[in-house]
């Protein structure tokens, strides 16, 4: 059975349910609209989608010696960084025809990568770029 994350509450006065609702942490809000609860929920998807991305980044030094233990707490704030700013990101057309540029500038009479940017170019989609 999954765990229940959060609840949001729905109703038709705000102010009656905002105190009682203050003592249960997994009350996120208490919405009128349908409207500012979407928003909160989209809000909150986004967010549980972020933290399912798992992403790791240790050196080969790192992952063999016991002695760079102490290094493995600081990586890790770093990586958690980087995710974020990763996930972040936002880029429109413009980026993706200068990353299509750049890419094939990289790989001149290459067919075999010509026709794999070529094809990242024509199903390029922003909601599939990490997961």
């Amino acid at each position: 059975m999954a765990k229940l994350e959060a609840i949001y509450i729905f109703c038709g006065n705000k102010q009656r349910h905002e105190a009682w609702t203050k003592n249960w942490v997994k009350i996120k809000g208490v919405h009128t609209t349908i409207k500012s609860i979407g928003t909160k929920l989209e809000i909150a998807v986004k967010q549980c989608n972020q933290d399912s991305v798992k992403v790791s980044i240790i050196s080969v030094n790192e992952a063999g010696s016991s002695d760079n233990l102490n290094q493995l707490e600081p990586s890790f704030m770093y990586t958690q960084i980087f995710k974020e700013i990763l996930l972040d990101m936002e880029h429109g057309q413009d980026a993706i025809k200068s990353l299509v540029t750049f890419c094939q500038e990289q790989y001149p009479g290459n067919k075999k990568e010509l026709k794999i940017i070529e094809e990242f170019r024509r199903t390029y989609e922003p909601s599939t770029t990490i997961w």
